[in-house]
């Protein structure tokens, strides 16, 4: 009988690695998957102990699936953070800075192709609270390791979320 967590790891690596469901013999068919779940036998309108097990283990796979997809975001960023540190330097005095526009193989999940990426971490729990100053004419954003925007202030009745520079409450004044 398998454990909950070689389940749990079944799918994690199922998703995290295609191939896997070729060779445990998963199915890769999404339909006729669902319709084995939904013909499971029920007696008495109460599952099987076998539908009971099986139940389980999809709803297991399916934690699986769900925690390695939000994940991505911050396993990206912290793998980011450590290869800047690694190749740069760490500390939130370290930037490292495209010279030009991303190109398709470049290691940045999702990036945009039309702008020149300044990339840096601070950590306000080590370092403490910053102020940044940004030159005239620039945009950008600050993003926690979810990828959300960072809060800012509330200035003339319009909510900014850590918008710098253009986008912001200096309208790109600097």
């Amino acid at each position: 009988m398998k454990s909950r967590t070689s389940t749990f790891i079944a799918g994690v690596a199922a998703i995290a690695a295609p191939q896997a469901c070729a060779a445990t013999g998963t199915t890769t068919d999404a339909v006729s998957h669902a319709e084995s779940v939904a013909r499971l036998p029920f007696e008495a309108d109460y599952p099987t102990p076998e539908t009971t097990w099986t139940l389980d283990d999809e709803l297991f796979y399916q934690r699986a699936v769900q925690t390695y997809l939000w994940a991505l975001p911050a396993v990206n960023m912290f793998a980011m953070k450590e290869g800047q540190a690694r190749t740069f330097g760490e500390g939130y005095e370290v930037m490292a800075i495209f010279e030009q526009r991303l190109k398709p193989n470049t290691l940045i999940t999702t990036p945009n192709s039309d702008v020149i990426y300044g990339i840096g971490f601070l950590d306000v729990g080590r370092d403490g609270p910053m102020v940044i100053e940004a030159p005239p004419m620039m945009q950008a954003l600050i993003d926690d390791f979810w990828h959300r925007p960072i809060e800012g202030p509330e200035i003339d009745g319009v909510k900014y979320l850590a918008d710098i520079g253009l986008p912001g409450p200096d309208k790109g004044k600097g």
